[in-house]
């Protein structure tokens, strides 16, 4: 079997006989039980399926209820050395500060994964310091999204701190996570060191005029970053006129979105869009 997909379930009755079946597919690379919701022993068979074949290269669990406990479990099989996973997706599972620490420290010793979704999971700084604690370490994740979490300015430090010496990390997801001018400072300090990174997440935080400022400064020395994503945010006219010029003088990013940021006027706004065409959106 080259590829399957569990697909969606509503039942919860038949993920047990799916799980049970599992054994049946020696070659499965490919498993998702997306808005399902799942027990700590479904989760224990769906980790135990992980550390007894070689070929499970896709998680999506989503939005399946397993909490700490569950991505505890999965992150002591992530730690065993026959896993090959590649994506794990635990997007809005509330697995809080402890069930990313544990999943952090599987990444210390993982290998293979290269997508990690923790997205909406009540991830705060505590958790984003073991996050980025295994950073430093791992150099296969090549993206991790902590979208709409509670990582906020300090947790922005931490992963930024990692970022200088991460050398495999392409995109990170820091949407709607309470970020303002000094977590944004803290990352412009990593962009400086980071020649890896292509993708930042930074819309609907509150990063304003400073923030942006300094950001600008950082692209004019970046050479990697091609994506970053600054809408809804408090960016203003001295914020949006100081990415623009970095825009222009960048020799790498491609793409600024800003929409959303209403204090820049919409004189500067057309005037930014005329200039840049296809390479911003306000």
């Amino acid at each position: 079997l080259h590829h399957q997909e569990a697909g969606v379930l509503h039942a919860a009755k038949l993920v047990p006989t799916l799980l049970d079946s599992l054994a049946c597919f020696g070659a499965l690379e490919f498993l998702r039980l997306s808005d399902t919701s799942l027990t700590v022993t479904h989760v224990g068979e769906v980790a135990t399926c992980l550390t007894n074949t070689w070929s499970l290269k896709c998680l999506i669990l989503n939005g399946t209820g397993i909490g700490c406990p569950g991505a505890a479990a999965l992150a002591k099989a992530l730690r065993q050395k026959n896993s090959v996973l590649q994506r794990l997706d635990l997007s809005r599972n509330g697995v809080g500060d402890r069930g990313a620490a544990a999943l952090g420290q599987a990444l210390k010793q993982h290998s293979s994964l290269q997508v990690l979704s923790l997205s909406s999971n009540a991830v705060g700084v505590d958790g984003a310091a073991t996050l980025g604690q295994a950073l430093r370490q791992n150099s296969a994740l090549k993206s991790l999204d902590l979208s709409q979490n509670g990582v906020g300015d300090r947790g922005a430090a931490g992963l930024a701190q990692a970022l200088r010496q991460n050398s495999a990390l392409q995109t990170l997801g820091l949407a709607e996570n309470t970020v303002g001018d000094d977590g944004a400072a803290a990352l412009v300090q990593a962009l400086v060191q980071n020649s890896a990174l292509e993708t930042l997440y930074l819309s609907g935080n509150a990063v304003g005029d400073r923030g942006a400022a300094e950001l600008a400064q950082a692209l004019r020395q970046n050479l990697s970053l091609r994506f970053l994503h600054l809408s809804e945010n408090a960016v203003g006219d001295a914020g949006a006129t100081a990415l623009g010029q970095a825009l222009e003088q960048s020799w790498s990013l491609v793409w600024l979105t800003l929409e959303g940021n209403d204090s820049i006027r919409l004189e500067l706004a057309a005037e930014l869009e005329s200039k840049f065409r296809n390479r911003i959106s306000l």
